[in-house]
């Protein structure tokens, strides 16, 4: 009894592990032009997650967001 009470609480320690792997960042990458295609340096520039409404924003350099 005491071996499979055991087992059963290592199995749930290794698959609740899992629940916890997701991540909560992402990359953008790209550039922001004008309209004659020159490079707009400390552009705003805001991301939004249409599903959960969080919005993130930055200010580009030299015209790259990163």
């Amino acid at each position: 009894m005491l071996k499979r009470a055991c087992a059963l609480v290592l199995f749930l320690v290794l698959v609740s592990s899992q629940a916890f792997a997701q991540k909560d960042s992402a990359t953008l990458l790209g550039t922001v032009r004008d309209a004659s295609g020159a490079l707009v340096p400390r552009a705003d520039v805001t991301a939004r997650n249409l599903s959960t409404n969080v919005a993130v924003s930055t200010s580009t350099n030299q015209g790259n967001i990163c």
